[in-house]
């Protein structure tokens, strides 16, 4: 679809215009002066069939308490009236029938009404790439993909630290020897051990206790002979001392007998040594001590090789995202043979768009809001006064070439090139002066 007819009464600095471009005129130039009403024009028809985001703050031309615009598109008419209350918007077709959603209708008939081709020239690269993505619905799509690849290279980050800090953990056991010891059983060498001390503990108490019987002896020998030197002096005391002699003899007799065979056990009984269990114990230990340390190192090591195989794992999420990104964009490539979208920007031919020549960066930039619009073929550039004539010819045959319509708003004071508009009105055609309503009258 192409515009027809425009017809436009105070919208901004518009008073009144009806804008009827020649049949087959691909190129419609609105010009003038500055402040005449040219960027108007532009803005009723965006503001005519864009929605609220794209109408202006002050659509009305001061003092006036109505404006409106009427788009009359061949198959279609919109009709856009704005008042102090709001917007209201009709949709008809030519046998006058309406659409009871005309916003929503419209929206499915346009892609991107704002995209002006001398703007995007403009565009740094990477703003140029992410445009060029929007036209193409590609833009959630790699934000989708982009989401997903920050969250696995910071996880990969994540699992990295891991990895040197296990790598970092496991030089503590570098010095462990090649073999392996087995588990020891300690308490078994300590019930040993305790079983020794025991008899050990038994053995000295006997010896304590013969050591005691000979003292003894020793004492009762010392008395027996206090008492037979005190039989001479106490003759009086014979009898009883006789008879304690005796007793006393007796007790020298049981404690001889006594001590003779404590001596004769304790020859036959070795003191058992307890020094090799300790040895083995202190050498189990040092055993357990080294089989705790070959756990933890193989502890570690599993622990290492996990995170190594989920890094890798990440790394090659990583590359399949990527791919999936570079084959997102080979399939949706803007209809321009020798354009590439890339991460880094947009390129023409394998050099960067913006190092291309003025007429081939024009070209893809067209190529690109055409593309944004292929139902309703229309496309706006505003500051068309930076446009040689070389390239208003390229616009034109391009236009031409792919039946569009492009609208472009150009300074000239001249009053002999395009529409030209003065004071909100339509003053002349193409040098050729009109009556006031758009239509040419009489010179």
């Amino acid at each position: 679809m192409n515009i027809v007819e425009l017809t436009a009464q105070n919208i901004k600095r518009l008073r009144a215009v009806k804008i009827t471009p020649s049949p087959g005129d691909h190129v419609v130039q609105i010009t003038g002066r500055n402040a005449a009403g040219k960027s108007s024009v532009l803005d009723a028809i965006t503001m005519a069939l864009g929605g609220a985001d794209h109408h202006a703050s002050m659509p009305i031309r001061r003092g006036e308490e109505r404006a409106e615009v009427v788009v009359d598109l061949g198959e279609l008419v919109v009709r856009r009236t704005f008042t102090g209350k709001g917007s209201y918007l009709s949709v008809e077709t030519t046998e006058g029938a309406r659409y009871p959603s005309p916003q929503a209708m419209l929206d499915k008939l346009y892609g991107d009404l704002t995209f002006d081709p001398l703007e995007f020239m403009r565009l740094k690269s990477q703003q140029q790439r992410d445009r060029i993505l929007n036209v193409c619905g590609l833009t959630d799509k790699l934000d989708a993909l982009q989401a997903k690849y920050s969250a696995a290279f910071t996880n990969r980050t994540d699992v990295n630290r891991v990895v040197k800090r296990l790598q970092g953990a496991l030089v503590e056991y570098e010095d462990l020897p090649p073999t392996r010891p087995g588990p020891v059983d300690v308490s078994e060498l300590l019930e040993w051990r305790r079983a020794r001390q025991r008899a050990r503990d038994e053995v000295v108490g006997k010896v304590a206790h013969i050591n005691d019987l000979d003292r003894d002896r020793t004492n009762h020998d010392r008395v027996r002979q206090r008492l037979e030197r005190e039989i001479v002096l106490l003759q009086r005391e014979l009898a009883i001392g006789r008879e304690k002699a005796h007793e006393m003899q007796a007790h020298i007799d049981e404690a001889k007998s006594e001590l003779a065979a404590a001596r004769a056990e304790c020859d036959r009984t070795d003191i058992p040594s307890i020094d090799e269990i300790d040895r083995q114990i202190a050498e189990s230990q040092q055993v357990a001590v080294m089989v705790q340390r070959f756990e933890a190192a193989d502890r570690l090591r599993s622990e290492l090789n996990d995170a190594v195989q989920e890094a890798h794992e990440l790394n090659v999420r990583l590359e399949r995202i990527e791919t999936g990104k570079l084959n997102l964009l080979h399939e949706h490539q803007a209809p321009v043979p020798g354009l590439s979208i890339r991460d880094d920007g947009v390129y023409f031919n394998d050099v960067p768009l913006d190092q291309a020549s003025a007429a081939e960066q024009l070209t893809v930039s067209l190529a690109i809001g055409m593309a944004a619009n292929p139902e309703l073929r229309i496309m706006l550039i505003r500051d068309g006064s930076l446009l040689d004539s070389h390239s208003l010819d390229v616009i034109s045959q391009f236009a031409a070439e792919r039946d569009y319509q492009v609208w472009i708003e150009s300074v000239d004071e001249s009053g002999k090139v395009g529409i030209v508009i003065e004071d909100g009105e339509v003053v002349a055609t193409n040098g050729a002066p009109t009556n006031g309503d758009g239509a040419k009258g009489p010179a």
